[in-house]
């Protein structure tokens, strides 16, 4: 059995894989329960139709293009909806059952029509409650509607005075719950959301906020201070309400998601009301105040008002935390004493020069005067009014539908009339049909799936048996009075499963944190003494005798570096080398029955291709033969030097693209010169040496951390430190007969490789791989620095045009017309020779910021330039290449 598959045969029918083309078992649920929500007024995702096939099946782009490859595997109890009456998106949460919390009395509780009506509740309503008629193995037996909200804190906070409004609405949140002694038990920086409607004009997608729910762009947040929103706490499956006529409640120590509190590390009982005034100001301390390196929050400037406050909500004893109410009075009690230029100041990040802070404000400060112009206050002011119930909706809905058709002039007034009265009926007694009918009618065209399927009436659906014969004869009189259509939306049928054999199976739903190894770490812990008795010492994680490290600890199982893992790469593994402390790679090589991934790496690896200065190629320090070879074959592990991404560090300046650029077409020259065809040059196949950049080595699961887990790593410049780039991964790659490629163009089918971009793929005609080799690296070079790459958010840079016609004719359509690499190095070095020291030295700036934010920062740029001059680094880096001693 393969690493990939060291699985328990129960496992393996539920192996997920990374392209998404089959459900995940936590979707299982919704794709059976598709039709039934929809004939209760829900409509899911095509994702989840039971006819869904995949739409990137058989296409040339990327599946992560595709809105119905999206998925949310980690929130396996939540999925968004469309509401058909009014087409607005819910969130649909399969909620926990009576037994196990009180989630779904405390939901109706703070969803009465008394508790809405009070502005201060900030509690999530809940729209619907669905009873299932089938309960799960767990014992849910029924969905909960709820709106669908976004993270507070995915838009930046531009002024204090939106920080205050935050804060105000929270507070006063936190403090309706308390008042009606409910205790959130969980007041968690992600059990705080916001409405997404002001703020997008598009709403944005359950499983990438950055993205438009149709997955047909961007979505572009605009700011709080035009757009005020209101906060919501949600999550109440460990939210209880309390009897306060007797005592104050204790709780056990270690609910919830903040395992920071005092009283947890103590392991005392708690007061859950204290535990709540401590998790809400940890979450504001952590956000504004001293920031969460964590999840890369940094502190923020012109917020030390609160300080005083949240240091005494997050106090050590319980007892000297204030109360709720109290809270609410000494927040208020700050907020009058800010003055207007005070609410009106950036909270901007602590971490960045304060020149640079100085620097942006005078644009900062013409923003805020047009808002004072059009009278926005300095604290957002969001208008508040209570969820409309259905009866309105209906009403508000019908009496818009009845306007239209007047305007038309193709029905009567009594028509109308009637049709109001029938749609309001309808609603109001809850027949989904509404939903069909003010969709179809409202609907001129329907261009997406969604909408089609809000025209697909079936008076057949529902609860029909139910109804009296007069409101069945309502239902079909509006169907007519409104002339609906029916439309038929054929699905492809599933077809075979065509991805790839080897998927890891660490994308099942587990634990975040799991204190066991995932199925591909086991070959590692298994050879972790055979390695260290070859020189090589594994991470701790590997050790046969591992033990979590967090286990009874109340701090964050993350902040330990024994729970980093890297599911998505299962064959490659760091180590040290015993030796001399040095970082290496390890990786479990192919066999040469499926591919010259070894031959290849002996073959650059070689002393003499070593001493060529040309070589960009990863070497091979050592191969080591596995006493027991794997199922698939793989019986040796390669080692190779340690490498970071080639562009996690950002580049700073035009000679340090222009250096990046050199070393890759020489290396790629080198490869082609030795007829040797990469055939897979792609963006994550090029890296770099971390050693001049980093002072100490980065971590292999994140880059932004040390690989002791001891602190950030911190990155210098490549201009001060120049690096060396190398092209790594030679599984796909082939070394092709000298003779035979002078007489003929050796051809190859299409299709190989991670860039499916390629001409000849999408024509599905024979290649020439060193052609695609030359189209690949211009494409790189393209997304990266010309046109930019939107799927990973790479934006285009500025000063860069002397790339554009090169790089255009490497990515021509004809591979014909592509140079050969030989032609690329000689074009690239005229290109080069003209280039001034002012551009080489000028800035590749983010070209989607405004060119004023450029012009503002170049003058700390050209004097930071200027201390590279006098200190005589040249414009364009120079690494001092030495041979690996292998």
């Amino acid at each position: 059995m393969s690493i990939a598959q060291e699985t328990t045969s129960e496992d393996s029918e539920s192996d997920l894989n990374v392209d998404n083309e089959n459900l995940w078992p936590s979707e299982v649920f919704w794709r059976d329960h598709y039709d039934w929500l929809k004939s209760k007024g829900y409509l899911l995702r095509p994702r989840y139709h039971p006819d869904w096939a995949p739409s990137w099946i058989g296409k040339a782009n990327f599946p992560y293009h595709y809105e119905d490859y999206q998925t949310a595997a980690l929130v396996p109890r939540n999925l968004d909806a469309i509401r058909i009456p009014d087409g607005k998106p819910v969130m649909l949460r399969l909620a926990d059952p009576p037994s196990i919390s009180d989630e779904i009395e405390i939901g109706r509780l703070v969803s009465s029509r008394d508790m809405q009506s009070d502005p201060r509740n900030h509690c999530v309503p809940i729209y619907d409650i669905l009873d299932i008629h089938n309960a799960t193995e767990e014992g849910r037996n029924c969905i909960v509607v709820m709106p669908y909200l976004v993270a507070w804190d995915k838009v930046d906070f531009q002024t204090v005075g939106e920080v205050v409004d935050f804060c105000s609405q929270i507070f006063e949140g936190l403090q309706f719950m308390h008042k009606q002694n409910i205790a959130h038990n969980d007041a968690k920086n992600n059990n705080i959301m916001m409405d997404w409607s002001p703020l997008y004009p598009h709403p944005p997608h359950f499983h990438d906020v950055f993205m438009r729910m149709d997955w047909k762009g961007r979505s572009k947040p605009r700011n709080r201070t035009l757009y005020p929103v209101r906060y919501y706490f949600i999550d109440w499956d460990l939210s209880k309400r309390y009897d306060m006529t007797t005592r104050i409640p204790l709780r056990l120590p270690g609910y919830g998601g903040d395992q920071t509190v005092p009283e947890f590390k103590r392991n005392e009982p708690c007061n859950p009301f204290a535990v709540d005034i401590y998790c809400l100001g940890n979450v504001i301390r952590q956000k504004f105040i001293e920031g969460d390196p964590n999840f890369r929050d940094p502190p923020r400037r012109n917020v030390g008002f609160l300080r005083d406050l949240i240091a005494d909500m997050t106090h050590d004893d319980p007892m000297k935390r204030p109360t709720i109410d109290e809270v609410v009075v000494r927040f208020e009690d700050i907020r009058k004493k800010l003055s207007w230029w005070k609410l009106r100041s950036r909270v901007s990040d602590k971490t960045f020069p304060l020149l640079l802070h100085r620097l942006y404000s005078p644009i900062h400060w013409i923003v805020q005067l047009s808002y004072i112009l059009r009278l926005k206050p300095a604290i957002p002011k969001h208008k508040y009014s209570p969820p409309q119930s259905s009866v309105v909706i209906a009403i508000l809905c019908a009496g818009v539908l009845g306007i239209s058709f007047l305007k038309s002039r193709r029905s009567s007034r009594s028509q109308v009339v009637d049709t109001i009265l029938s749609m309001v009926l309808i609603q109001c007694r809850g027949f989904s049909e509404f939903g069909y009918i003010l969709s179809a009618s409202l609907t001129p065209s329907y261009t997406t799936h969604s909408f089609n399927e809000l025209a697909r009436v079936r008076l057949s659906q529902g609860s029909t048996t139910r109804r009296s014969s007069h409101e069945n004869s309502l239902v079909r009189k509006t169907f007519v009075l409104l002339n609906v259509h029916y439309y038929n939306v054929t699905l492809r049928k599933p077809g075979g499963n065509t991805a790839s054999a080897l998927r890891p199976p660490c994308l099942q739903p587990r634990k975040l944190y799991s204190k066991t190894l995932w199925e591909f770490e086991i070959f590692w812990r298994d050879h972790y003494d055979w390695l260290k008795g070859k020189g090589y010492l594994l991470r701790p994680r590997y050790h046969p005798d591992w033990v979590p490290s967090w286990s009874g600890s109340p701090k964050d199982p993350f902040r330990f570096e024994d729970c980093q893992t890297q599911p998505l790469i299962p064959f490659n593994l760091d180590a040290i080398r015993v030796s001399d402390g040095k970082p290496v790679m390890l990786r479990l090589a192919d066999p040469p029955s499926t591919s010259d991934e070894l031959e290849i790496g002996r073959i650059v690896s070689s002393r003499d291709m070593l001493s060529d200065p040309r070589n960009h190629c990863v070497p091979t320090y050592d191969t080591l033969e596995i006493p027991q070879a794997t199922d698939s074959g793989r019986n040796c592990i390669v080692v190779m030097p340690y490498l970071v991404p080639w562009d996690q560090v950002k580049f700073q300046t035009v000679g340090e693209v222009v250096d990046f650029c050199s070393q890759v077409f020489e290396g790629l020259q080198f490869m082609h010169d030795h007829n040797i065809a990469h055939n897979d040059a792609k963006n994550n196949n090029i890296m770099m040496n971390w050693s001049p950049l980093y002072p100490l080595p980065p971590h292999f699961r994140d880059d932004s951390k040390r690989m002791d887990w001891k602190g950030s790593s911190k990155p210098r410049t490549r201009t001060l430190y120049p690096v060396r780039y190398y092209f790594i991964d030679w599984d796909l790659s082939k070394q092709y007969d000298a003779t035979i490629r002078t007489k003929r163009t050796p051809m190859r089918l299409p299709g190989y490789g991670g860039d499916q971009t390629v001409p000849e793929f999408k024509r599905k005609e024979p290649c020439n791989p060193f052609a695609v080799d030359v189209y690949c690296l211009g494409n790189v070079i393209r997304q990266k620095f010309i046109e930019g790459d939107p799927n990973v958010r790479d934006p285009p840079r500025r000063n860069v045009g002397f790339l554009r016609e090169l790089i255009a004719d490497m990515t021509h359509d004809d591979p014909m017309k592509r140079p050969t690499m030989d032609e690329v190095v000689v074009r690239f070095e005229e290109i080069r020779k003209k280039l001034s020291w002012w551009k080489l030295r000028s800035r590749v700036s983010d070209r989607t910021f405004p060119l004023l934010f450029h012009r503002i920062y170049s003058p700390i740029h050209w004097s930071i330039q200027l201390t590279y001059i006098l200190r005589l680094k040249p414009a364009i880096p120079k690494y001092k290449y030495s041979p690996p001693q292998l």
